[in-house]
């Protein structure tokens, strides 16, 4: 899929490693590439990640993984959450805090198994040559059927 401005922002190996006792030790797929760093990070946290510069549209509906583990893009994460609620396919994602407040992802996401992991801090992004970046909103990872012991967690 092609990034779009402003979705060029990588993810540190910190905000990972953060959340790392709730990502299931599962075949992963991080679908949306930037320079390839992400998956790298997750793999190098001990997980099987499989992170190549794909097309999401074109791999996502293969059975080659369980749970996808990513930050999406966030000029198409509406049509990209509604496949993977569609696929019934587990998730990790991390995305602005923000989306709670919009109708389309209230409605929904209303009566799924959904989850949230807080950040107590904003996450520091990087930009595609792993330099800091500023950033001026919040973000949470959201979990779909990802079992958690509680709904909402803070790291």
């Amino acid at each position: 899929m092609p990034v779009k401005v402003n979705d060029d922002i990588i993810v540190p190996k910190d905000a990972w490693k953060k959340i790392k006792k709730y990502i299931p030790n599962k075949r992963l797929y991080m679908p949306f590439w930037i320079n390839g760093n992400c998956g790298k990070n997750l793999k190098e946290l001990g997980f099987n990640v499989f992170h190549q510069n794909m097309d999401f549209w074109e791999q996502v509906d293969d059975d080659f993984y369980d749970v996808i583990v990513s930050k999406v893009p966030f000029n198409n994460k509406q049509e990209i959450i509604i496949k993977l609620i569609e696929m019934e396919k587990p998730f990790i994602l991390l995305m602005p805090t923000r989306i709670l407040n919009t109708l389309w992802f209230r409605t929904l996401m209303n009566n799924k198994d959904l989850q949230i992991i807080f950040n107590t801090k904003r996450i520091k992004f990087l930009d595609k040559d792993n330099k800091p970046t500023k950033s001026n909103f919040d973000t949470c990872f959201y979990c779909y059927k990802i079992n958690l012991l509680k709904d909402i967690l803070f790291v």
